[in-house]
């Protein structure tokens, strides 16, 4: 079994050219293909056409003229003439249309035009999720950058204030040993020694600890 073209009753409308209360009597009529809310493309414009009173086997009629096809098909004649210089209705004299490949080649732009109209929508779609997708992780790495800065932020307050600490005790932790000593190179070198001690120590500090 072939793969059925479901389409919305606004562009059978449109292509019929009917009003909704005319599709509803075609559909009561099983002239049309009702699946649910939607309307099998192929079954439905072959059972109209077969309606419209001209059979596929009627050789006598095989050549008709613009508006005949246009009413056929549902489409204007302006229409018709478009879609001969496209080469899918069949023109083969001024006025005069092949009507039987003309349908059938119609049937087939439709199922084609549908094919490529759920493509272009899937890639739309495809398109959307990757983009959401795309602004998602941008957000998440903007959420996470910063995170980083602030734990940045917080690990150099906290080794500021560590820093800060202990260079409020070193004059205390000083002084018994400069109070005895007299030398001034000797204080001087104590002090140099005592604040190399404490940058050191401020460069080997762990956040951690």
């Amino acid at each position: 079994m072939g793969k059925r073209y479901l389409i919305t009753k606004e562009i059978l409308l449109e292509m019929f050219g009917i009003s909704e209360r005319q599709l509803a009597n075609l559909s009561k009529k099983s002239i049309v293909e009702k699946v649910g809310e939607r309307y099998n493309l192929v079954q439905s414009v072959k059972q109209y056409i077969d309606f419209k009173g001209i059979s596929r086997n009627d050789t006598t009629q095989s050549i008709v003229n613009a508006k005949t096809l246009g009413l056929l098909l549902g489409i204007s004649e302006r229409t018709v003439t478009d879609l001969a210089l496209k080469g899918i209705i069949i023109k083969n004299d001024k006025d005069a249309y092949e009507k039987d490949t003309s349908i059938t080649n119609y049937i087939d732009y439709l199922r084609e035009t549908l094919d490529k109209n759920s493509e272009g929508r899937q890639q739309e779609l495809n398109k959307k999720k990757y983009d959401a997708e795309l602004k998602e992780l941008k957000l998440k790495e903007q959420k996470k950058e910063l995170h980083r800065t602030e734990d940045v932020k917080t690990v150099i307050q906290n080794m500021i204030l560590n820093f800060r600490g202990k260079s409020l005790v070193l004059p205390s932790k000083l002084a018994p040993t400069l109070a005895h000593e007299a030398n001034t190179e000797k204080v001087e070198e104590i002090i140099r020694k005592s604040v190399y001690e404490l940058l050191e120590e401020l460069s080997e500090w762990d956040p951690n600890d």
